[in-house]
């Protein structure tokens, strides 16, 4: 009853995304391990569905796909010493690759997708699929943040958008949080019923672009300032 009364617009999406990935990285670079740790951990699982949600509204709408993947791989570079410095305390580090690398994969994959359903009509969707094992396979060798789960995930949300059936899409969500396989990834699957079931279609305001793209690195930099001072 409380979700009929709700609508979201792709901007409050992104509030809610950044609201539950700042409380998570909150717990990942200032909190020791504890109660207080794993609730801001579980709190923090919403925001990557909403994430890869977001990725595929974009896709679908975007006037300019190569616009698109540049800013996503400009951000993925600007984040990368942030990202390193906070996790793991130095300037960079090969092992683990920030989660706009996997967004930047992925759009890559869904830009794959049109060029081979456009050319290959019947056939495409085997080809897609065989694409998207190598996406998944090269988020795996990169250590892309999620991983393969992350492409899985965005493949899956982008196969059911289009369809318009919510019902679909929350299974298809599931269905890509069960690969990760971890019971606090898998608090993550709130997502489904919630945010993005209320999500109504339209953008919101757009003043506010740029600002989500940059805060990722940014508050990263916050955060291990606070870590210093701590």
């Amino acid at each position: 009853m409380l979700g009929k009364n709700i609508s979201l617009t792709g901007t409050d999406l992104k509030w809610i995304a950044l609201i539950s990935m700042t409380l998570d990285h909150i717990g990942v670079v200032l909190v020791p391990r504890g109660t207080l740790y794993w609730i801001l951990r579980i709190l923090g699982r919403l925001a990557f569905p909403i994430y890869c949600f977001l990725l595929t509204e974009g896709d679908l709408h975007t006037r300019s796909h190569g616009r698109y993947l540049r800013n996503l791989g400009i951000f993925a570079l600007l984040s990368e010493i942030p990202f390193d410095l906070a996790r793991s305390h130095t300037w960079f580090d090969g092992s683990y690759q920030n989660v706009y690398v996997t967004l930047f994969l992925g759009e890559c994959m869904l830009c794959l997708f049109r060029e081979i359903q456009g050319k290959l009509k019947d056939r495409g969707w085997l080809i897609s699929f065989f694409a998207m094992i190598l996406f998944m396979i090269l988020a795996e060798c990169l250590h892309t943040d999620y991983g393969q789960a992350g492409i899985f995930m965005i493949a899956i949300l982008a196969v059911f958008r289009p369809l318009n059936k919510k019902k679909l899409l929350k299974i298809g969500g599931v269905m890509a949080l069960g690969w990760i396989g971890s019971w606090v990834q898998m608090t993550a699957a709130l997502s489904f019923p919630g945010p993005i079931a209320w999500y109504n279609g339209k953008r919101g305001e757009r003043r506010w672009k740029y600002g989500f793209y940059l805060y990722y690195p940014l508050h990263f930099m916050v955060l291990i300032l606070i870590r210093t001072l701590l």
